[in-house]
């Protein structure tokens, strides 16, 4: 929607077909809160007091949800976005009810299982997304 009197530059707008069928930018996002939730379970194994889960559980959300408002425009998918804030409030959750199931090998791994129920679902609904998106243009 232009406003009168302003031109609009030209480029690639919101609603743009993404340029292939995967996007790997998205799958790079999505490890890498993968990692930061696996990260975070390990460093909060040595962890004694829980005013230091408080902390680290608050600078680990903190630090993505910094991460995901830059990214947020450039994912595409819904699933990708819906795994991001998951994963953020799973941290969250995770750290403050750290010391009632401290066990790190088995948060780990539930780390492990959301990233492969993400993936498995990224896999089948992104090409879908791509599809649709592709579709509503069309009918523009």
């Amino acid at each position: 929607m232009a406003l009168q009197g302003v031109k609009m530059k030209e480029g690639p707008t919101i609603t743009s077909r993404p340029r292939s069928l995967f996007n790997l930018h998205e799958l790079l996002v999505a490890v890498g809160f993968t990692l930061v939730n696996a990260g975070a379970h390990l460093v909060w194994s040595p962890i004694t007091e829980y005013w230091q889960y408080v902390a680290t559980t608050l600078m680990f959300v903190t630090l993505l949800t910094f991460w995901l408002t830059k990214e947020w425009r450039r994912l595409e998918s819904f699933v990708t976005k819906f795994y991001c804030v998951a994963v953020i409030f799973d941290i969250f959750a995770e750290g403050l009810l750290q010391p009632f199931h401290h066990c790190t090998f088995d948060n780990v791994m539930c780390t492990g299982r959301l990233f492969l129920v993400f993936f498995v679902g990224w896999f089948i609904l992104h090409p879908i997304e791509w599809w649709v998106a592709g579709r509503s243009i069309r009918a523009r």
